[in-house]
């Protein structure tokens, strides 16, 4: 299944970049992994941990150290620079500057590897542009000046005109490092779309770690110094592999809700009972910024710990030797705390 599936794979690559006249800085060593068909890949990893280093080698645009890349069985360095047009389509961070295109001529630039020296149009290119367009869902953008577009239409005409180009494979680097929240998950959401309903393999950087733990269907981490760590999300986050992407001891991994937080440094303690698991998420999270380490009852006697009950939103009581104080709202609370401190 993997072989039939596999668009690109690479065994103990190298990557790195040039330092000077003749010689060369080693990113990473050993690298092995395989791209599957109709699955997304979000690679990810620390700023300066290679991603970009690594996305510009699959691309082609500078060559391994070491190693062999495989394109749907060929090696990549054995293609020309139009077969690797037809078969890889990229997007990068970098705003490009397009606002004097429309959102059609911006994509239709994607049938450059099929049109030939002057660029000439057939019905089968425009029918392509036209189905990348709606693909997308900028369909009523389409004779829209780019420079008329958010940022997050931007990015999705961006996306179409790689999709018009019909490669089976796609790489982006940091496809959503310049837009808003909606505009993230869209964008996240669309691609993985894509990937599954056109059978294409999207490998993309981000930063955006929650939205990659809900949509990738497999996740690249990369780690200075440790090279990669490949496969399906869950298997990862519950072999304990993103506790330590991030070589920080002031950051940790949340396993429950797939985040990172700062490490809490406290300087008291109190116990927590709450009636479901968002109320003692968020009772904790509170806490937490305010120095109280939490222990989650029951668990036992806590004697001279004060006690914090949390029946609703608005129905807080915390329990000390002094007695019973009840608040409404944790804004109450957490000003009581400071009061008291």
């Amino acid at each position: 299944m993997e072989r039939e599936t596999a668009i690109l794979s690479a065994q103990q690559l190298g990557i790195g970049y040039p330092t000077g006249r003749h010689g060369v800085k080693e990113v990473h060593g050993g690298l092995s992994f395989v791209l599957q068909r109709g699955e997304l890949t979000c690679l990810l990893g620390a700023n300066g941990s290679g991603k970009s280093t690594l996305l510009r080698t699959l691309s082609a645009s500078q060559p391994p150290l070491a190693g062999e890349i495989l394109l749907e069985g060929k090696a990549l360095s054995a293609l020309s620079e139009r077969e690797i047009s037809r078969k890889i389509g990229v997007v990068l961070t970098d705003k490009t500057q397009t606002g004097g295109l429309t959102v059609y001529e911006l994509v239709a630039l994607g049938r450059q590897p099929h049109t030939g020296f002057f660029g000439r149009l057939d019905s089968q290119d425009r029918q392509a542009v036209e189905q990348a367009i709606d693909a997308v869902g900028i369909a009523h953008k389409a004779d829209a000046y780019m420079a008329q577009l958010s940022d997050g239409e931007k990015q999705k005409a961006m996306i179409a005109k790689v999709l018009a180009q019909e490669c089976p494979l796609v790489i982006l680097d940091e496809p959503t490092a310049f837009l808003d929240v909606v505009s993230r998950i869209e964008i996240m959401t669309l691609l993985h779309r894509i990937a599954a309903t056109q059978h294409k393999a999207i490998l993309l950087s981000t930063h955006d770690i929650e939205q990659a733990l809900v949509l990738a269907d497999r996740l690249w981490l990369l780690q200075k110094g440790c090279g990669m760590r490949c496969g399906v999300p869950e298997d990862l986050i519950l072999n304990g592999e993103l506790d330590t992407l991030f070589d920080r001891r002031d950051i940790c991994f949340d396993r429950a809700h797939g985040s990172y937080y700062p490490s809490v440094q406290w300087e008291k303690e109190i116990v927590v009972e709450a009636t479901d698991e968002i109320l003692l998420h968020w009772t904790v999270n509170a806490l937490n910024r305010n120095n109280y380490g939490c222990r989650i009852a029951p668990g036992g006697p806590q004697p001279g710990l004060p006690r914090l009950s949390v029946k609703s939103k608005d129905s807080l009581a915390l329990h000390t030797t002094d007695g019973i104080q009840e608040f409404t709202t944790f804004a109450d609370l957490i000003g009581y705390l400071k009061n008291t401190d």
